[in-house]
């Protein structure tokens, strides 16, 4: 009888622990979800090799590397970010590296090398959707 009431608190004390409410996050803590940049535009090419681009960083025309506008910049938190790039049927990623000034809110300076992965240089532009990751 002793060993059937033990095993009937055992299971109780079990199933209880099993259908617990998770605690609420202690109070004054700020959860706060990053912000995923998006949009659809129009893509051109510039010669990134010219010049250090405004993330710091030197590059090839060769290298996947993207610029956002200036709105989008900001004053740089996307540096360094993963851009994925869709346009012509193709998807590919690069790396968000350079501002673009003179570029509309949604459109995108790429380098040579990665405009060819979508269309000919000849195209001069070409219209894309894209999200930084």
């Amino acid at each position: 009888m002793l060993y059937r009431t033990l095993l009937s608190f055992a299971l109780a004390v079990s199933l209880s622990s099993a259908f617990a409410l998770p605690e609420p996050a202690a109070e004054g803590v700020n959860v706060e979800l990053e912000r995923r940049a998006s949009g659809s535009g129009r893509a051109t090419f510039y010669n990134v090799q010219a010049s250090t681009t405004a993330c710091g960083g030197n590059f090839l025309n060769t290298d996947a590397v993207a610029a956002v506008s200036a709105a989008e910049f900001g004053s740089g938190g996307l540096c360094g970010k993963s851009i994925l790039i869709t346009g012509q049927g193709k998807t590919v990623a690069a790396k968000v590296e350079d501002s673009c000034p003179g570029c509309g809110p949604f459109d995108l300076n790429l380098s040579p090398g990665l405009f060819e992965d979508f269309a000919p240089l000849s195209d001069g532009a070409i219209q894309v959707s894209w999200i930084i990751q």
